[in-house]
């Protein structure tokens, strides 16, 4: 999950990056494997980057949610981004897109904070979430570092992001 360095990067690049013509920035290449007995696509290169991308996405979304005097339709629509309606982090709110590495216990964890922000409502996998963990770390950082953006900031930071075209 990189680390505190490597989240600050990305935020700030997000932000600095430019749109043109509908265009955004690039965020790098993803290799996948697509076992045909599979119904899943196997990351070889760029796990990383999606997991971090969908903590930014979570973390946006918990952010949007516990903002005061704003429309219903903008919380939905950071809600949106993270569960089933768009395919992105949660489908169903029962399974989770990305399943991180078992590696230090990356998946356990990421089940837990899903769990614990109520993207993720499957209690059959019920996890705590390991404070010390590096998915921890990496969504706190998020939210910690959107808490200080206004909304016009996190609906900017979303377009920039452009995540709608990253998954069709």
């Amino acid at each position: 999950m990189w680390d505190k360095k490597n989240w600050e990067f990305f935020i700030n690049d997000i932000q600095d990056s430019e749109t043109v013509n509908g265009e955004s920035h690039f965020l790098g290449s993803i290799i996948t494997i697509n076992d045909k007995d599979s119904d899943y696509i196997d990351v070889v290169d760029g796990q990383q980057r999606l997991t971090t991308i969908s903590l930014a996405l979570i973390a946006l979304s918990k952010i949007t949610s516990e903002m005061e005097n704003i429309p219903n339709e903008i919380k939905n629509k950071f809600y949106r981004m993270c569960t089933y309606i768009s395919d992105f982090v949660v489908i169903e709110e029962e399974i989770p897109r990305l399943h991180p590495s078992h590696q230090k216990n990356d998946y356990q964890n990421y089940i837990a904070l899903l769990q614990e922000v109520g993207l993720l409502q499957n209690k059959s996998q019920d996890k705590k979430l390991e404070q010390e963990s590096n998915i921890n770390k990496s969504y706190e950082y998020f939210y910690k570092r959107f808490q200080s953006f206004k909304l016009n900031e996190l609906m900017n930071f979303y377009e920039k992001l452009n995540i709608t075209n990253c998954f069709n």
